[in-house]
């Protein structure tokens, strides 16, 4: 990877911190000193512009993110204008199907997205995907129980948005359904032949233009799995089939490393006990398919776990920067009015800083570092923990929240020392086993242990209870939930396991119908268990009967 920010001299002379020339995987130290250069930076960029001298967008892009981060950095100088409470969020993301559990990318419904009091609901990258991001909430009392009302009031709203646009604008064969899955069986990879199927209006589209461009315009995914999965694709559009649940963890800056540090050390273990991506286009894959679909996809250097701890938070930043634009301004207009916003955060307690934000928000680090503000508590930095697939219920993925949460409090507070005592290359290793095998990974944990995701579970759920007893939250909901966690652990049944199991059994009951007739089997399956555990509150999918081709007829027929 070129550093688009040394291409042109003209715009750096004057900055005697240049950004280094490193991979992404790198980590670029940049200069500490927030005050050095960054008006002079400024100045000759808008010489640049009167003069009409001829830039480059990218380039200038790029270093008014570098300016940006200069002004981060001199705000974590001011320790007392921080938000420093510890908040919890979600972002999950679901599937719109027919009635027959294919795919639906219809754009009626992006014209009018239902409001909630409980979460912002939009579209995503394609028309067939819907996600609801909440608000935050403090982490203590019944946050937990809170965040499952949340998302099953979210998948209400869901449902009644999708039947209302079908109804309103048909296109539709049967009753349309909204699932949670972390990779949708009946997806076919000619779905995505065409942009059509992309949502965003033009955003998506520009991005798909600059990022094809860059690939010559096709991708080629391969690895190896259960099965080789092996396809090329025209265009990123295939990159919405993956849908997710992402969390975020705010707090203090003092705090923000330690809490990143411990993302990073549990990010295996915590995805081997939910993993519920098993299929790609029909073929077997890993349990998490999303790790590899994702790291050899489209832009496969900026899905990444990272190769050093963080000592302080501007580390967690630094080698976001190193980057080039995926993104970048437009035009010259862009470029003022991005000046002109910095030029306004100067001397603000709250300041937008829009070119770091936007440029972050370009790059997919497994864990990623992410800016806000509050009107009335402040700047606030948070971690957004991305690995997790949707599923398969929202008692599910609640859990897996806890598991996260409690886990990464419980990992600080109880082993400060953790960073001494594993090397970041054994906690990248143990994404990868816990992506590819489930609960059926080994991992090299704490003083180069070496253990299976069944052995080392059990602990880190004790561990869990201890983080979030710590933090104040409800001890009812720490046994609801990370008992939904132990069930997981004792039966082995992660969604990913119940897939593969009910897809042995299918294809051993009907050895003659094909693959996906099996695919929309499980997706009939899984919407009927998921719409159980709504209406009952209690059917996680460690308790869920294997795939039943009968039941999904009914289903499927609307007479059940």
């Amino acid at each position: 990877m070129t550093n688009p920010a040394s291409d042109h001299e003209s715009l750096l002379e004057s900055d005697p911190s240049s950004a280094p020339s490193v991979t992404p995987h790198q980590n670029g130290h940049l200069e500490r000193d927030p005050q050095v250069a960054r008006s002079s930076l400024l100045e000759a960029l808008k010489a640049q512009l009167k003069e009409d001298e001829s830039i480059d967008l990218d380039q200038a892009t790029h270093l008014l993110a570098r300016v940006s981060f200069k002004q981060l950095q001199e705000l974590l100088r001011k320790p007392e204008i921080w938000d420093r409470r510890e908040q919890s969020g979600f972002e999950l993301e679901s599937v719109i199907t027919d009635g027959g559990f294919s795919p639906v990318f219809f754009e009626e419904h992006h014209e009018r997205f239902p409001q909630s009091e409980h979460a912002d609901i939009g579209g995503e990258l394609v028309l067939s995907n819907l996600e609801a991001s909440s608000f935050p909430h403090k982490i203590e009392g019944h946050f937990l129980r809170q965040m499952e009302e949340a998302m099953v009031a979210c998948m209400h709203l869901k449902e009644e948005h999708v039947l209302r646009a079908a109804a309103e604008h048909g296109g539709v064969h049967g009753t349309p359904k909204v699932l949670i899955d972390g990779m949708l069986g009946t997806y076919k990879l000619a779905d995505f032949a065409s942009l059509d199927v992309l949502g965003g209006g033009d955003r998506y589209h520009n991005l798909n233009d600059h990022v094809m461009s860059k690939r010559g315009g096709r991708v080629h995914v391969h690895f190896e799995a259960q099965e080789v999965v092996d396809f090329d694709n025209g265009n990123m559009a295939h990159e919405g089939v993956p849908t997710s649940l992402q969390l975020h963890f705010s707090t203090a800056p003092e705090k923000i490393a330690e809490i990143y540090n411990a993302g990073l050390a549990l990010m295996g273990p915590v995805l081997s006990v939910a993993t519920n991506s098993p299929f790609i286009f029909g073929k077997k894959g890993w349990h998490e398919s999303r790790v590899p679909f994702f790291e050899n996809g489209v832009t496969p250097d900026r899905f990444y776990f990272g190769n050093s701890w963080a000592s302080q938070p501007e580390d967690l930043f630094e080698d976001v920067l190193a980057f080039d634009p995926l993104f970048g301004y437009t035009s010259e207009q862009e470029i003022l009015e991005a000046i002109s916003g910095i030029e306004e955060d100067e001397g603000v307690l709250t300041p937008e800083l829009a070119p770091l934000v936007r440029h972050n928000s370009t790059v997919w680090k497994w864990l990623r570092p992410c800016y806000g503000t509050d009107e009335v508590h402040g700047p606030h930095l948070r971690i957004e923990f991305r690995v997790l697939p949707a599923g398969n219920t929202e008692l599910d993925n609640v859990a897996n929240a806890a598991l996260f949460y409690g886990v990464v409090a419980g990992i600080r507070r109880n082993i400060p020392d953790f960073t001494s005592r594993i090397d970041i290359e054994d906690a990248a290793s143990n994404l990868q086993s816990a992506a590819r095998d489930g609960l059926g990974a080994t991992f090299t944990w704490l003083d180069g242990r070496t253990c299976s995701a069944k052995e080392l579970l059990p602990e880190l759920i004790e561990l869990a209870r201890f983080g979030l007893s710590e933090m104040g939250v409800s001890k009812q909901d720490v046994d609801r939930y990370l008992g939904v966690i132990e069930d997981r652990v004792a039966t082995g049944q992660t969604g990913s396991q119940w897939a593969y199991d009910s897809l042995d059994k299918l294809e051993q009951e009907q050895p003659t119908a094909s693959r996906a007739a099996h695919m929309q089997t499980l997706a009939a399956c899984m919407w009927h268990q998921q719409k159980k555990s709504r209406e009952q509150g209690d059917n996680p999918v460690s308790k869920w009967p294997l795939a039943d081709s009968g039941l999904a007829e009914q289903v499927i027929t609307g007479t059940i």
